[in-house]
């Protein structure tokens, strides 16, 4: 009877245990796509394709599948037309359900998107795939995030009361008093050996933001502002349900952060920053991670370059099939390195990576001189129109300035009939 009754009391304890541990061990997995092994990205607000912008740096990493959707009034137009394209896009790019949102993301960004214009439906839709699907969650500031700020792009209301608001690891504080928005601030981080920030040079850059934040119960306060006021939370996060939501102070979009994307760990810090939601392992190896992320940036620029030149190559006439036969070649071999890159092997991903480099060098070369013959046809015409003026100018010089004084000046006579 007693061995009965332990048995029965051991087996529920078991069951809670294991249950416990498997819930432990899910949490701890990185919230990726399983076939990629890559973060189905969703970004909204300012997820433009422009310098002085993330998203080009997320469309370069190999770990990052991005779907932008602008909406971003202050770019977009504050009037009523910058708002219809932001809600248009909304309607266009956004899941048309929950199920949709869980089944076909990983992680959602939201960067300086006005909280009115999204429709209730898709704040609880955010909610609950962050609390029950572990969907990754980060709010990076901006006049519209957090707290909100009223300016010429009209009224930002604060994210606080709203479902996004509940799985924030901060407060949205709409009180200014005491901010001076005109100064700038450095980056202290709570443990220097955390993977954000361990190998990065922070005192080599400054940050910006139009929001300031309280610490929340229940959240961890990442990094601070050194001023502005001093200690006030940056960057923190917070482990709520079955994901991982992070708030990042820091208007990382438009003109007043031209210095930060100057900054060479650049493309590092906004990377690392999307992999934390998603619980993707930031590498080890931080100095090889660094050089093979520069040189997929590299690529993306001279890919560009060469499409460019191709481009106007054929605008007089220059033949390029073979050029983009080669350059999707060279594209089929860059997604061989990013298979390596994905997988965290560094030291191939670094000598694909270069030999993907070199290789479009060549075909760099190779477009140039297709656009110099394209263009031979029209130096030689501009040759032989200058040639041809410039002779007959000299023929005209020549007949009215020189052959003349050849000829003896008369005077004029009267004529003389009988």
């Amino acid at each position: 009877m007693t061995r009965g009754v332990t048995r029965s009391r051991i087996v529920p304890i078991l069951a809670f245990f294991c249950l416990s541990c498997q819930i432990a061990l899910a949490a701890d997995q990185p919230k990726v796509d399983a076939e990629t092994g890559a973060i189905r990205l969703l970004f909204l607000g300012d997820s433009f394709m422009a310098p002085g912008f993330p998203t080009p740096y997320y469309s370069d990493d190999p770990r990052i599948d991005v779907t932008p959707v602008p909406s971003e009034i202050g770019i977009l137009g504050t009037d009523q037309a910058g708002v219809e394209m932001a809600l248009r896009y909304y309607r266009m790019y956004l899941p048309r359900s929950k199920a949709r949102l869980m089944e076909d993301y990983d992680e959602v960004i939201i960067a300086d998107a006005q909280s009115h214009h999204l429709k209730n439906d898709f704040k609880f839709w955010i909610k609950d795939a962050v609390l029950e699907g572990g969907l990754g969650f980060m709010m990076v500031d901006g006049p519209a995030s957090f707290g909100g700020k009223e300016g010429s792009w009209g009224p930002s209301p604060s994210w606080g009361p709203t479902p996004v608001g509940d799985i924030l690891p901060v407060e949205c504080s709409e009180d200014r008093k005491g901010w001076d928005l005109g100064k700038v601030f450095r980056l202290v981080p709570e443990d220097p050996e955390h993977p954000l920030f361990k190998g990065k040079p922070w005192n080599a850059v400054f940050f910006y933001a139009h929001n300031r934040v309280l610490e929340r119960e229940g959240g961890t306060v990442l990094a601070r502002m050194d001023n502005n006021p001093p200690e006030s939370p940056m960057i923190a996060s917070w482990d709520t349900g079955n994901g991982r939501s992070v708030a990042l102070v820091f208007d990382w979009g438009g003109n007043g952060v031209t210095d930060f994307y100057r900054w060479e760990y650049c493309p590092d810090f906004l990377a690392h920053m999307a992999y934390f939601p998603a619980r993707l392992p930031i590498p080890q190896d931080m100095e090889l991670d660094h050089l093979v992320r520069i040189s997929l940036v590299n690529y993306r620029e001279k890919r560009l370059f060469v499409i460019s030149v191709i481009d106007f190559a054929e605008k007089f006439g220059a033949s390029s099939k073979k050029l983009y036969d080669r350059l999707n070649e060279i594209d089929a071999e860059k997604a061989a390195a990013d298979v390596h890159f994905r997988r965290v092997e560094l030291e191939e991903a670094r000598d694909a990576i270069d030999a993907v480099l070199a290789a479009m060098s060549k075909v760099a070369d190779e477009a140039m001189k297709s656009k110099d013959r394209a263009l031979l046809w029209i130096y030689v015409i501009e040759w032989c129109v200058v040639t041809g003026t410039s002779m007959a100018a000299g023929s005209i010089l020549y007949t009215l300035m020189i052959k003349r004084m050849l000829y003896r000046e008369v005077e004029m006579t009267r004529a003389r009939y009988r």
